[in-house]
C-alpha cells in the first residue's frame, strides 16, 4: 500500500506540473535549410505553430526532451569535466589556478563534445519548442561550446537565451531593463523567480539567470573584461536576482577579480562561496587559494589563518604539507625569538613520518628562516638535507640555487660554481633566478678553475720549499694514499721493505725445551718477558702501543693538517700532472714539483694569470668590484713586478672609483702615473677611456665582423667565430641585428628550436623594432608544420591579369621585362587622372649622357635597392620586407618587384617601373627614412643603397657590369639626390 501510494503521489505531481500551459517557457521559430530530399518533411520544432500544446503533449515533450536528451548530454558533459579534473595536478609552490581543471583538457575530448552538441541540437529540433526543457538544452549547448574553447559561439548562445527567454507581454518582446519590464520602479534585467507554492510545483525554473552568469564568465575568458564587469555589477545590484544563484554570482566576481589580479577583492568574494562547496576537499582547496590571495595582497595574518584552515580540512597530504608549511612561513613577525620558534616548528614538521615525502620542501623553508637569523652555516646544512634523497627536480634545483647564492655572497666561488652547476635551469620557477644563474655560471666556471689553479700551484710551491728529506717523506705518504685510492698494491721496492726484513734476522725461540723454567708459562715469567721486549726493540725498534684504527686516525689528522696548511699535493698532481698519476711513482711525483727555477717561474706565471683573469671577470662580467679589488691587490702584493702591472693598476683604479673608495682611487692613480708616465694605460686615463669601453670597442668590432660573415653567406665561419666570441665575452654584447639574421639562417636550415632561442633573446630587447617581429616569427615557427601542411594541400587557381602590361610600350623593357613576375604600376592610372588638371610645368627636359649611359627626365624609372655582399637568404628576406611595406602603404597602387644580380658582390631589388622619374624619387623620399626603423632594421645601413635606373640603362648595366660608371651618371644628373 505504501509503495502504491508513493507512485500515486508521484504521478499526481507530474500531472500538476503540466496543467498550467501558460507557464511553459517561450521559444522561437527555427528556420533550417534542409536537403532537397527532406524539404517536405517537418521536424518537431517546425510543428510548434501547427499543433496545440495540450497537457498530454506537454507531459510527453517534457519527458522525452529531459530524459532522452538533456539527461544523457548533461551526464556526458559532467564526465568530460570529471576526467579533466582527474588529470589535473595542482602546483602548491605557485598561485593555484582558479579552477581545478583546464579548458585545454576539456577541449581535447572532441568526439565527446561533438556528441553533446549533437544531442543538444537534436533535443531542440526534434521537439516542440514550447516544452520546459528547451532553454536547458540551449544552456547546455552554450556550456559545451565554452568547454570546447569556442567562446564566440558560446557567447552567441548565452545572448540568445537572454533575448529569447526574457519575460514576454502576451508573446511580444519587452525591452530588457526598461520601465515596462520592471515593477515597483526597480531596475532589473534578471528573470523574477519568486513564485507561490502552486507555481513551484507546476513550473520548471528558468535558466536565463544562469545564462547571464555564464555570459559574464565567457566574456572574462574571452578577454572582454569590461563587458563582464558591467554585467556582473548590474547583477550584483539587481533586486530580483535569485538568492539560489548568489553563490555563483560571488564566484564569478571572484574569478573576474582573480584574472585582473585584484587579489584582495577576489579573496573576499571567494570566502562567501566556501559554505556552498560540494565536498570538504573542494572547500580546503578554495581556502588554500584564499590564503595565497591574501598573501599576495600583503595580509599575512589572514593568509596564515586560511592556510591553517586548509591544512585541517584537506584530505590531500601534499596540500596539507604545503598549507602547514606556508602557514608557518608567512607569519609576519621578524624578531629573533619568533624566528627561532618558526624554525623549531618547521624542523618538528620534518620529523613527522607523514611528511617524509616533503622534507625537501620543509628543510628548504627552514633554511630560509635560518638565513634570516644570519646563520649561513646552519642554513647550508639544512639545504644539503633538502637535496639529499629529494625526488622533486624543481625543489632540488631551488635548493642548489640557494646554496650557490650563499657561497657566492661569502666569496667561496669554487663551492658556488659546484652548486650552480647542479642546478637545472628549466626547473627554476622564477625568471630572476634564471637570469642570475645564466649571468654567473659561465664566469664562475672560469673563476673556480683559476682559484683551483692558485691553490694547487701554492700547494706545489710549499711542498717544493720543504727540505729534501721531508719532501720525499710527504711524497711517499701521498703516493701510498694514491695507490690505495686507485686500488693498487703498495710499491714493493726496496724503499718500502721493513729494515728488519732486510736484515734477515732469525728470531730466537723463547719457548724451547732448553729454557730453565720450561714448566712456567711465558707471560708469567718476568725474565722471559724482559728478554722478549729487548729482542723486539732490537729487531723492530720502539713503537707506540697502537692498533691499525689508531694509526689510520693519526694519518687522517696529518692529512687534515696538511690541507689546512695548503699542502694538498693530491689535488695538484691530479689536476695539473695527470700523466704522473698514471705511473704513480715517487720520481714522477717529485718531477712535477716546481723545484727548478724554470718550473718555479712557470708556476708563478700560472698564478699571476689566474689572479689577473679573476680580477677582470669580477670587474667586467659580474661587476663585483670588491672581489676584483681583492684579486688585483693580491696579485700586486705577491708579484709587484708582474708583466701586466700597468693594466692591473688601471683596472684597480676604476674598481676603486666604482666602489666609491676615493682614497684607493687617488693612490692607485698616483702609482700608475709614477710607474708608467708614458704608458698606454696611463694615456687612457688621461683620455678618460675606461677598460670597459676599450673592451667594448674590441668586442663590437668582433661581432660586427661576425655579422658581415653571416650576411655574406659564410655561415660555418660565422658560427665558429661566434661560438669563440661567446665563450670569451658572454651574451652581453649580442646585437639585435645579429640575433635576427642568425635566426633567419637557422630557420632556413630547418633548425627551428635554435631559431626560437635566438628570437626569444631578441624579444627581451623591448626597445628594438625587431622585438615585435621576433614575437610573430616565434608564433609562426611553432605552427610551422601546421602551416606547411595547409599550404601543401591548398589548391590555388591563378586569376587572369586584368591590369595589362606594366608599360605602354613593351619594347622599352627589353631583357629587363620579367613577364608575370612584374605587376603593372597603377600609378600610371593616377597620372592619367591628373592630366586634365592645368598645372604650370617647366617644359625643359633634362638629358645627361655619361659614356654609354643616358639619363632622361621623361623616362620611366625603377627604384633600385642595391644590396652589397648579402647572401641570397637575406636578399629574399629583404625582398619580403619591402613587399610587406608596399602592400601596407601602397595597397591601392600595386608596385612590381624583381631581383637582379648585377655582379658578384651586388644584387639589386627593382621596384616599379614608375612612369615618371619624379614618382620614383618621391617613393625614395618617403621610404628611405623608414628603412632603418621599419623595413630593414636588421640590416646595417652600409649594406644597402637607394638608386634609380631606366629600363634601357638596366639592360646596359646587366651587359656591362660597370655599376660605378652608372652611379657617376646619377651624380652628374641628380647631384643633390645621389
Amino acid at each position: 500500500m505504501k509503495r502504491a501510494f508513493f507512485h500515486y503521489c508521484c504521478f499526481s505531481w507530474l500531472l500538476l506540473s503540466t496543467l498550467n500551459v501558460a507557464f511553459a517557457q517561450p521559444g522561437s521559430t527555427i528556420y533550417l535549410n534542409k536537403p532537397e530530399k527532406y524539404e517536405n518533411r517537418k521536424l518537431g520544432s517546425e510543428k510548434t505553430e501547427d499543433r496545440k500544446f495540450n497537457t498530454p503533449r506537454h507531459i510527453y515533450q517534457n519527458m522525452v526532451t529531459h530524459y532522452n536528451y538533456f539527461f544523457n548530454a548533461n551526464n556526458k558533459l559532467n564526465g568530460v569535466i570529471t576526467r579533466a579534473k582527474s588529470s589535473f595536478r595542482d602546483d602548491y609552490t605557485e598561485l593555484l589556478p582558479f579552477y581545478d581543471f583546464t579548458l585545454d583538457a576539456t577541449a581535447q575530448e572532441k568526439s565527446e563534445i561533438d556528441t553533446i552538441i549533437y544531442k543538444c541540437t537534436a533535443g531542440v529540433l526534434l521537439h516542440d519548442l514550447r516544452n520546459d526543457w528547451v532553454d536547458d538544452m540551449y544552456l547546455l549547448l552554450g556550456k559545451t561550446y565554452y568547454y570546447r574553447k569556442d567562446f564566440d559561439s558560446a557567447t552567441d548562445v548565452f545572448r540568445y537565451i537572454n533575448y529569447a527567454f526574457a519575460p514576454k507581454d502576451d508573446g511580444y518582446d519587452i525591452p530588457i531593463g526598461s520601465n515596462v519590464s520592471n515593477n515597483d520602479s526597480l531596475f532589473s534585467i534578471s528573470t523574477n523567480e519568486k513564485r507561490n507554492i502552486y507555481k513551484k510545483l507546476t513550473t520548471h525554473l528558468p535558466v536565463r539567470n544562469e545564462a547571464l552568469l555564464w555570459l559574464a564568465h565567457t566574456y572574462t575568458d574571452n578577454n572582454r573584461v569590461n563587458e563582464a564587469a558591467s554585467l556582473l555589477e548590474i547583477l550584483k545590484s539587481d533586486p530580483q536576482f535569485p538568492k539560489r544563484l548568489q553563490n555563483e554570482l560571488h564566484e564569478e566576481i571572484a574569478y573576474w577579480c582573480y584574472t585582473q589580479r585584484a587579489y584582495d577583492s577576489a579573496a573576499v568574494h571567494l570566502i562567501y562561496t566556501l559554505r556552498y562547496q560540494p565536498t570538504k576537499q573542494d572547500r580546503s582547496r578554495k581556502e588554500f587559494l584564499i590564503a595565497q590571495l591574501y598573501q599576495l595582497s600583503g595580509n599575512n595574518e589572514k593568509a596564515t589563518e586560511y592556510f591553517m584552515q586548509s591544512a585541517s580540512h584537506t584530505i590531500n597530504p601534499v596540500q596539507e604539507a604545503y598549507a602547514t608549511l606556508n602557514g608557518i612561513r608567512v607569519m609576519s613577525k621578524t624578531d629573533k625569538a619568533f624566528l627561532l620558534q618558526k624554525q623549531k616548528q618547521l624542523l618538528q614538521l620534518a620529523r613527522k613520518d607523514k611528511y617524509i615525502l616533503y622534507r625537501d620542501v620543509i628543510y628548504y623553508a627552514a633554511a630560509q628562516v635560518t638565513l634570516e637569523l644570519h646563520d649561513t652555516a646552519q642554513a647550508q646544512k639544512l639545504l644539503l638535507k633538502s637535496v639529499t634523497g629529494s625526488t622533486n627536480p624543481q625543489q632540488r634545483s631551488g635548493s642548489f640555487m640557494l646554496l650557490g647564492d650563499i657561497n657566492y655572497d661569502s666569496k667561496d666561488y669554487v663551492a658556488a660554481h659546484n652548486y650552480y652547476d647542479s642546478v637545472e635551469e628549466a626547473q627554476l620557477a622564477h625568471t630572476a633566478e634564471k637570469e642570475r644563474l645564466l649571468q654567473r655560471k659561465p664566469y664562475l666556471s672560469a673563476i673556480a678553475a683559476n682559484v683551483t689553479t692558485i691553490h694547487n700551484e701554492d700547494s706545489l710551491q710549499q711542498l717544493a720549499a720543504l727540505p729534501p728529506a721531508e719532501r720525499t717523506a710527504v711524497v711517499k705518504k701521498e703516493l701510498k694514499r694514491l695507490r690505495k685510492l686507485k686500488g693498487l698494491k703498495d710499491d714493493n721496492s726496496a724503499d718500502n721493505i721493513n729494515p728488519a726484513v732486510q736484515m734477515n734476522m732469525t728470531a730466537p725461540d723463547l719457548f724451547t725445551a732448553g729454557n730453565t723454567n720450561s714448566g712456567e708459562w711465558y707471560f708469567n715469567n718476568p725474565s722471559l718477558k724482559a728478554s722478549g721486549v729487548s729482542q723486539f726493540n732490537t729487531t723492530w725498534g720502539k713503537r707506540p702501543n697502537a692498533d691499525n684504527w689508531r694509526r689510520n686516525a693519526a694519518i687522517d689528522q696529518v692529512a687534515k693538517n696538511m690541507a689546512q696548511a695548503g699542502i694538498d699535493s693530491l689535488e695538484a698532481v691530479q689536476q695539473n700532472k695527470s700523466a704522473a698519476l698514471d705511473t704513480l711513482s715517487s720520481d714522477a711525483l717529485l718531477a712535477n714539483l716546481p723545484i727548478t727555477p724554470e718550473k718555479k717561474a712557470a708556476s708563478d706565471a700560472a698564478i699571476m694569470k689566474a689572479l689577473f683573469d679573476n680580477g677582470k671577470a669580477f670587474q667586467n662580467q659580474l661587476q663585483d668590484y670588491p672581489s676584483a679589488i681583492a684579486a688585483y691587490t693580491e696579485l700586486l702584493r705577491r708579484y709587484p713586478n708582474t708583466p701586466s702591472k700597468e693594466e692591473v693598476l688601471l683596472n684597480l683604479y676604476y674598481c676603486y672609483r666604482r666602489s666609491g673608495n676615493h682614497r684607493g682611487e687617488d693612490s692607485t692613480q698616483l702609482a700608475l702615473r709614477q710607474a708608467f708616465p708614458n704608458g698606454k694605460y696611463a694615456q687612457m686615463l688621461d683620455r678618460h677611456i675606461t677598460p670597459e669601453q676599450e673592451q667594448a670597442n674590441t668586442v663590437t668590432k668582433t661581432y660586427e665582423h661576425i655579422y658581415d660573415l653571416f650576411l655574406e653567406g659564410k655561415f660555418e665561419e660565422a658560427k665558429q667565430q661566434k661560438n669563440t666570441a661567446d665563450s670569451t665575452y658572454g651574451t652581453t654584447y649580442w646585437a639585435p641585428q645579429l640575433l635576427y639574421i642568425e635566426a633567419v639562417y637557422y630557420i632556413k636550415q630547418q633548425e627551428d628550436s635554435v631559431a626560437i632561442q635566438r628570437l626569444t633573446n631578441l624579444q627581451k630587447d623591448s626597445t628594438s623594432p625587431l622585438a615585435e617581429k621576433a614575437t610573430t616569427m616565434i608564433d609562426v615557427l611553432r605552427r610551422r608544420k601546421e602551416i606547411e601542411s595547409y599550404l601543401t594541400k591548398l589548391q590555388i587557381t591563378r586569376a587572369e591579369d586584368e591590369n595589362g602590361p606594366i608599360l605602354a610600350d613593351d619594347s622599352q623593357l627589353g631583357t629587363a621585362r620579367t613577364g608575370k613576375n612584374m605587376v603593372r604600376d597603377s600609378l600610371a592610372k593616377l597620372m592619367d587622372g591628373m592630366r586634365p588638371i592645368s598645372i604650370k610645368l617647366d617644359t625643359a627636359v633634362t638629358i645627361v649622357t655619361h659614356k654609354e649611359y643616358t639619363y632622361n627626365q621623361q623616362d620611366s624609372q625603377f627604384v633600385m635597392i642595391l644590396l652589397k655582399k648579402v647572401d641570397p637568404v637575406y636578399i629574399n628576406e629583404a625582398r619580403n620586407a619591402f613587399d610587406r611595406y608596399n602592400r601596407t602603404n601602397y595597397y591601392s597602387e600595386p608596385i612590381g618587384m624583381n631581383v637582379n644580380k648585377l655582379n658578384d658582390s651586388t644584387t639589386a631589388i627593382l621596384l616599379g617601373p614608375f612612369i615618371k622619374t619624379f614618382l620614383a624619387l618621391d617613393y625614395i623620399n618617403k621610404t628611405k627614412p623608414n628603412t632603418r626603423s621599419r623595413i630593414l632594421p636588421w640590416l646595417a645601413p652600409d649594406k644597402y643603397e637607394y638608386s634609380i635606373i631606366s629600363p634601357q640603362n638596366l639592360i646596359l648595366l646587366e651587359e656591362r657590369k660597370d655599376l660605378p660608371v652608372y652611379q657617376e651618371l646619377l651624380k652628374l644628373a641628380l647631384p643633390d639626390k645621389f
